[in-house]
């Protein structure tokens, strides 16, 4: 994955990438997570490091959005003591995760069973935020995401 796998070229603004391609590149950042915990777990912060940034070198947001599966990067690192970098991912799951609840929840209630996985995952997203950033002693980025769940929450339990 470091050295010998060639990425095709995904951090190319230039280079399409199709619906598929994009959720085969949520295996490969799972990999990538995999890899990186593995690394903490044998004490290799150094080398987790590389691994996390070498996932958003080949595959930035620009190219291959962010979404759930990159809560675990923001975690290692977290783990790895850049929490810089993990809070620069948080804060844009909980943009995106309020961005996206904030259009769902603007649906007639005729169409909101359709979306209700997306508003779910959306709102699992913020928890599970709240929780990683509250782990890690990010207690401002946690409130952040516990206040929009929380709004959000109470209008599913509506719905």
């Amino acid at each position: 994955m470091m050295n010998k796998f060639m990425w095709g070229n995904m951090n190319n603004p230039k280079v399409y990438l199709n619906e598929d391609n994009v959720r085969l590149a949520m295996n490969f950042r799972n990999n990538f997570a995999r890899l990186a915990t593995a690394l903490l777990n044998e004490n290799k912060t150094d080398s987790a490091l590389k691994a996390l940034d070498k996932c958003f070198e080949v595959m930035p947001e620009k190219s291959v959005p962010y979404n759930f599966y990159v809560y675990p990067l923001a975690e290692c690192y977290y783990r790895a003591n850049a929490i810089e970098k993990g809070n620069a991912i948080s804060q844009r799951l909980i943009e995106i995760s309020e961005k996206e609840l904030k259009f769902y929840f603007a649906f007639n209630k005729k169409f909101a069973g359709a979306i209700d996985r997306e508003k779910q995952f959306a709102l699992g997203i913020l928890q599970r935020i709240n929780q990683i950033c509250n782990r890690y002693g990010q207690t401002e980025i946690a409130k952040k995401a516990e206040e929009i769940f929380n709004n959000y929450y109470k209008l599913y339990a509506e719905s």
